[in-house]
């Protein structure tokens, strides 16, 4: 299936690799600076404090890491 709004790719490839296969050109998805996170929440926490809580865990397991690297 082929995205129609570039913004809701997820840049598997999928669709790359469907219009191949069928033969129709499809525009080269290229890596950039820029990052799109999707949050979707069930009700227990708003989108920004799931956001906040995972940004939060993200920087302690770095933390966890880097430390268990650098032994």
């Amino acid at each position: 299936m082929v995205a129609e709004d570039e913004f809701k790719c997820d840049a598997c490839e999928a669709c790359v690799e469907y219009c191949k296969k069928i033969g129709k050109n499809f525009p080269e998805i290229s890596p950039s600076k820029e990052l799109l996170v999707t949050i979707e929440s069930f009700g227990q926490l708003t989108p920004e404090e799931l956001f906040k809580k995972s940004t939060e865990v993200l920087k302690k397991d770095l933390a966890d890491l880097s430390k268990k690297i650098s032994k």
